[in-house]
């Protein structure tokens, strides 16, 4: 059982804090996702944090994130299914990119809405998920992959999981650390731990 836990010591309004957090919505994906990128958004979230909150004392999110485990995995290998490798043959006004590309993001566009998320195409170029007002937090993640090389073992669109790890294009870059970020969000925001915030 591999530990979920992850320490951050940093200087906050000239306070030190040392806050705990359990990682196990992203560190499963990431499992799959061959370790890279895994705490992104939450240590982003917690450095973003007023002082005075409660959210620096030693906090398990292992409970926190199991209702969504199941969800984002299903959604992560659908995700890495979808061809979004730049094709300029099929670049349109309403596919700047190439059609691929424009799957993938209408994709995250549609998820983001069932999942709550205020959505905007940003004319196609994009898709641009928030949830609330406040202050803003970041998060930034590409949807498009490098093309493939001849040199794969397994089908690069055709997701195989082995044991804890998932093979696919854009495992790691960066399709499965973006999702692991959004569905983090999902929680979080679920249980009110980023009021104030957008």
């Amino acid at each position: 059982d591999k530990s979920t836990h992850c320490y951050h010591r940093y200087n906050l309004h000239q306070q030190k804090a040392e806050s705990l957090f359990v990682t196990e919505l992203l560190q499963s994906i990431s499992n799959y996702t061959h370790q890279r990128n895994r705490h992104r958004i939450l240590y982003s979230v917690l450095l973003a944090q007023d002082n005075q909150n409660n959210f620096y004392r030693e906090t398990t999110y292992r409970e926190l994130v199991k209702p969504y485990l199941d969800e984002a995995k299903k959604e992560l290998i659908n995700y890495l299914s979808i061809n979004s490798v730049y094709d300029e043959k099929t670049i349109t006004e309403k596919t700047p990119y190439g059609q691929g590309v424009e799957k993938a993001l209408t994709f995250l566009a549609d998820l983001g809405k069932r999942l709550g998320f205020n959505v905007d195409r940003v004319d196609h170029h994009c898709t641009e998920l928030s949830y609330g007002e406040g202050k803003l937090l970041d998060i930034y993640a590409h949807a498009d992959v490098v093309p493939v090389s001849e040199n794969w073992v397994h089908k690069p669109f055709e997701p195989t999981i082995e044991g804890d790890k998932i093979f696919a294009r854009g495992a790691c870059d960066d399709k499965g650390p973006g999702l692991a970020s959004l569905f983090a969000a999902k929680a979080l925001l679920d249980n009110n731990k980023l009021n104030g915030f957008k």
